[in-house]
């Protein structure tokens, strides 16, 4: 599975108050990938899927890549 490098943001972090934001200490970047993507994608789908109680596959979280760089941390 091929992801472009543009479709990489800044990880993001979710804040006591609720509020998603970008924080200074997280330097990962993050890719979010389209449901059913792929076969491979299918099957870790409804893997997590059947890990979390067989729900519906559409219910879970889209599968997302986390990438770090040499010089980066979490």
């Amino acid at each position: 599975m091929y992801i472009r490098e543009k479709e990489f943001k800044p990880s993001l972090i979710l804040e006591p108050d609720g509020t998603v934001t970008i924080s200074k200490n997280r330097t990962s970047s993050t890719a979010f990938l389209k449901r059913h993507q792929t076969p491979i994608l299918q099957c870790i789908e409804r893997r997590f899927a059947q890990f979390q109680g067989d729900v519906d596959v559409d219910s879970i979280e889209p599968v997302q890549v986390v990438k770090y760089t040499n010089d980066q941390e979490v």
